[in-house]
């Protein structure tokens, strides 16, 4: 309980609605304190709480009907017409704070009735202890001075006094005087009755919340009650309009397009809160002749010019703009001097040279019947230039024609059977007799004159002068021997033969040959006797064992050994039949981004697929591996999705972000891949539900739950003041993406509260000063998604909250956490906006 001082001084006439207040009087003084009650204050909340009075005589604690129930809450202060006087008697006119006799205690002991009684007295006199009369007495003398007779009552007051009064009037103490009454409410009127103390009413008058947001506030209940939102409209398109529960109206500038009112710019854009030009506008007619401009009131222009310009035929040259038109120019002239070509013009193409073929003269002499072709003058037959003289050198000169030259060569002069002549003079002369004697015993030497020496066989016995050979003759003009004469000594190894001189002979050779067995190879003769190698058997099959038959050579039986067959896409490799073989190897890696195959040689090959093939739920294969964020490769956070895929779709994916694995170690989240650079892990009411475990922490009677369409958390209880409700909504295994950055986006709350009590939005979940908070984040430093108290009655919307946040350090853990303290019924509903993380 807290005592108040009373003031020194109370002004006269303060009127509260609906109640009037005595007049305590028209002066004090400015030095002498007032004694009376100490008034004690307790609970300031309104109708709430009660004012207690204790008397200052008797100290006795009393409420405000003066009884003495000792509780620790007065009772409401009655309301008290103070004005009401006597039913039966009138106030004299000289007893200006006239009031009724409710009680009367003192020494008056000739009252009929007891203190408290609601009947006014029987008894003559007046008792001492009224701070005035309660009605004018009835003697003959009225009273000159409050609160004291001139003289003593010789007669009864009416039916009141018993007896005449013998002591002068003294006025109880007043629990008015002195005291300030003022609750700080400005939407009661406050005010003090005797013998009650303070009143506190509510009023209907206007006033403020607090919040610049809301205007035209209006007390109600003693409460003040939020107006009509404020409006904030600035008119300029480059500001979002919002207003804030601190600054007021704001006006924050944006980036989006607009019009700055100039027709000669496209694609104006807002910056810095005002309307930024954006390129120049395009006038472009299409014509050449034409000049382009633009002004920002008449748009595009176009002005005559007298430039350069082309009239769109190639017959013309030097063209030239004038009124606004391409004018042609001189005609283009087409001459090559080419007789082996048809000259003219085309509009398109310009000057033509056509090829004809008609007759033309090459330059040269020596070409007869020359003729175009291909646009040239090709050359026709050679000029014939002979004589037939053998002694003359024929030509033809370009200029001249044919020309013949006189030779000093050898000649002939037509008969075979001279020799030597030479040319001189252009004639041919000079000869000597030919010859003919070809030393062959064979022939028959003879010269005739067309052919010259003529050579003809004979078939008379001869000598070819070998003794191997008898019975010798002339054939076709050369000697034949006769039969051989036998040489063989039966010996294959033995080259026999017959020397011309000498007669047979027998040579060893090393001619290749057989010994009769079957074992040996390479058999050759050597020293004029056959020999070979012992044979060696081996197949080169492992699968085989090798001998050798004298009879029949190598033989090969199968056996069942173990073998390699040369493949490393077997295995178990086993002889059978003859051959070698094995199992197929599995190269199946199960792993759809690579070909499963096998190479002979390197065994498993798993190439990579080529890149963006599809694979599992979402992904796209990047190398050997399917993308992150498809179900079969879960990726650790949104933001490696985005650097593995830059252009990623916002969309669900799946993460696992500690990479471990196992059953339940994966999990789908909403990935923001376009707004504030991507990569963000979406937290909305439908997401969290998902993601998220809600635990009610203490105490177990409040509410905590947590569905795909709200966040709801509610006392639910009335408390002591300091009673705690939490709510704490996290990762059940703490398998949550590692974040630095954090964003509030849209995020809105509405007053969950049972009657009038309020939920208390505040800056921290750990601070002492608070009494109710919505925060997330990391434990280690949970953030606020607001930057002041908001006050939310019932149904009551909070600001819509947009902020991001630099951790400054990376974390690993997630919660939501709501909480309230007592004794209030309150709590909140989050369903609007969503928190990101990255």
């Amino acid at each position: 309980m807290v005592g108040v001082a009373w003031p020194r001084c109370v002004r006269a006439g303060a009127v509260a609605v609906g109640l009037a207040w005595a007049i305590l009087g028209a002066g004090c003084s400015d030095d002498r304190p007032v004694d009376g009650p100490t008034l004690e204050v307790g609970d300031a909340q309104g109708g709430a709480s009660d004012a207690v009075v204790a008397d200052g005589a008797a100290g006795t604690v009393l409420d405000a009907k003066g009884s003495t129930d000792g509780g620790d809450r007065p009772d409401l202060v009655p309301s008290i017409d103070f004005t009401r006087a006597d039913p039966d008697l009138t106030a004299p006119a000289d007893d200006t704070r006239a009031v009724p006799d409710a009680e009367r205690t003192g020494p008056d002991g000739a009252d009929s009735e007891p203190d408290g009684g609601d009947e006014p007295e029987a008894g003559a006199g007046e008792d001492g202890s009224d701070p005035v009369d309660a009605v004018a007495d009835a003697d003959a003398t009225l009273d000159a001075t409050p609160g004291l007779d001139v003289t003593a009552d010789i007669a009864p007051d009416g039916a009141l006094d018993a007896a005449p009064d013998t002591a002068p009037d003294v006025p109880p103490p007043n629990p008015c005087l002195g005291i300030s009454c003022d609750d700080g409410n400005p939407c009661t009127a406050d005010g003090c009755e005797a013998p009650g103390g303070c009143v506190h009413l509510p009023t209907a008058q206007p006033c403020s919340d607090g919040n610049t947001c809301t205007q035209a506030d209006q007390c109600a209940g003693g409460l003040c009650k939020p107006g009509t939102p404020a409006v904030c409209n600035d008119g300029n398109p480059c500001t979002d309009d919002g207003c804030s529960v601190a600054a007021g109206c704001t006006f924050a500038p944006n980036s989006l397009p607009c019009n700055d009112a100039n027709v000669c710019t496209l694609n104006d854009q807002c910056k810095g809160a005002k309307c930024v030009p954006g390129l120049a506008s395009a006038c472009d007619d299409g014509n050449p002749c034409t000049s382009e401009s633009c002004t920002a009131g008449g748009g595009c222009g176009f002005v005559p010019n007298g430039l350069a310009c082309s009239d769109g035929s190639a017959c013309t040259q030097d063209d030239a703009c004038g009124g606004g038109k391409c004018t042609p120019g001189a005609a283009l002239a087409c001459g090559d001097g080419n007789p082996c070509t048809a000259d003219s013009c085309d509009p398109l193409k310009g000057c033509v040279f056509a090829p004809v073929t008609s007759a033309c003269d090459d330059g040269s002499v020596c070409t007869v019947a020359d003729s175009c072709a291909a646009g040239l003058c090709a050359s026709g037959k050679a000029l014939v230039c002979a004589d037939g003289n053998a002694c003359t050198l024929d030509a033809c000169d370009t200029k001249k024609g044919c020309v013949f030259t006189f030779l000093s060569a050898p000649c002939s002069d037509g008969n075979a059977c001279t020799t030597g002549e030479k040319c001189a003079g252009g004639a041919c002369g000079g000869a000597t007799a030919l010859v003919c004697d070809d030393k062959n015993g064979c022939t028959l030497d003879v010269c005739d004159a067309g052919l010259g020496c003529v050579f003809a066989p004979t078939g008379a016995p001869c000598d070819d002068g070998s003794v191997c050979s008898v019975g010798d003759v002339c054939a076709a003009g050369t000697c034949k021997p006769g039969a051989s004469q036998p040489c063989n000594d039966g010996n294959l190894c033995t080259d026999d033969s017959c020397q011309a001189k000498v007669g047979c002979s027998a040579v060893p050779n090393a001619k290749a040959c057989s010994d009769g067995n079957a074992c040996s190879t390479n058999d050759t003769c050597a020293a004029g006797a056959c020999k070979g190698a012992t044979l060696l058997c081996q197949d080169g099959n492992p699968c085989t064992d090798d001998f050798c038959d004298a009879f029949a050579g190598c033989k090969a039986i199968a056996n069942a050994t173990p073998c390699s067959d040369g493949s490393a896409c077997t295995t178990a490799d086993q002889c059978g039949g003859g051959k070698c073989g094995g199992k197929l190897i599995d190269c199946i890696d199960k792993n759809p981004c690579t070909l499963d195959q096998c190479d002979t040689q390197k065994g498993c090959q798993n190439p990579a697929v080529p890149a963006g093939t599809k694979c599992g739920d979402i992904g796209v294969c990047l190398g050997n591996q399917c993308s992150p964020g498809s179900d079969l490769n879960p990726a650790t956070t949104c933001k490696q999705i985005k650097a593995a895929l830059p252009n990623a779709p916002s969309a669900i994916y799946w993460l696992d972000p500690d990479g471990v694995g196992g059953l339940g170690a994966k999990y789908q989240g909403f990935c923001e891949m376009v707004l504030w650079g991507g990569g963000w892990l979406k937290v909305d009411n439908f997401w969290a539900s998902k993601l998220l475990t809600v635990v009610n922490v203490v105490p177990t009677q409040g509410k905590c739950t947590m569905t795909t369409s709200e966040w709801r958390s509610w006392d639910g209880f009335d408390g002591a003041p300091g009673s705690e409700h939490l709510c704490i909504g996290q990762k059940a295994d703490n398998n949550w993406p590692v974040y630095s950055e954090l964003r509030f986006e849209g995020v809105q709350f509405t007053g969950y509260a049972g009657g009038s009590d309020v939920f208390d939005l505040s800056q921290d979940c750990y601070g002492v000063t608070w009494l109710g908070a919505f925060c997330a984040g990391p434990l280690q430093k949970l953030q606020p998604p607001n930057p002041t108290t908001v006050q939310l009655g019932n149904g009551k919307k909070s600001p819509v909250y947009s902020q991001q946040i630099n951790l400054g350090a990376p974390y690993s853990d997630f919660q939501l956490r709501s909480r309230e303290r007592g004794p209030q019924k309150e709590g909140i509903i989050w369903n609007t906006g969503a928190i990101y993380v990255r």
